[in-house]
């Protein structure tokens, strides 16, 4: 089957910022484990119990986060981060990819303004047993007056 013929089968809905309780079978993936895109971004990062943040004062810093675990079963996705750029947004883009690794479907979805405490990325799934992971990848806005931003926490979150 064709790549956009099987995108169209996988309704991916990125919402934007919401904050969401979450159900009883969710599945954490810490954004520690995220990888630096290029050197340059390496230099930039900083990774400890918040997950990954940018520590530049003037360049955004690009990560990709991976979620191996099986997503048949899943409604939605969220990636909890913390934006304290006044004019800059954290974006994710979310790629379902099947288990060969050929991306299936993607949604990009970013923050709204800055806060001080997390603010929720929020990706709506139609189960599909074709696909084998997710995989993310996130611009961190530089530092602004000393506030780090940064992704902490991927969440894939099931029926309960």
């Amino acid at each position: 089957m064709k790549p956009s013929l099987l995108s169209a089968a996988v309704m991916l809905v990125g919402l934007g910022t919401v904050t969401t309780a979450l159900a009883d079978n969710t599945y954490y993936e810490d954004a520690a484990a995220c990888n630096p895109h290029t050197p340059g971004d390496a230099a930039n990062l900083t990774y400890d119990y918040y997950g990954v943040h940018n520590t530049s004062s003037t360049t955004a810093a690009n990560v990709s986060c991976g979620m191996s675990h099986n997503t048949e079963s899943w409604n939605y996705v969220v990636a909890n981060v913390y934006d304290r750029h006044p004019t800059q947004n954290v974006c994710c883009t979310m790629y379902i990819v099947d288990q060969g690794g050929d991306p299936l479907a993607s949604s990009y979805v970013c923050t709204t303004g800055t806060s001080s405490s997390w603010m929720t990325l929020q990706w709506i799934l139609v189960p599909n047993p074709v696909a084998g992971r997710l995989e993310f990848e996130c611009s961190i806005p530089p530092t602004s007056s000393g506030q780090y931003s940064h992704v902490t926490i991927l969440q894939g979150n099931g029926a309960p």
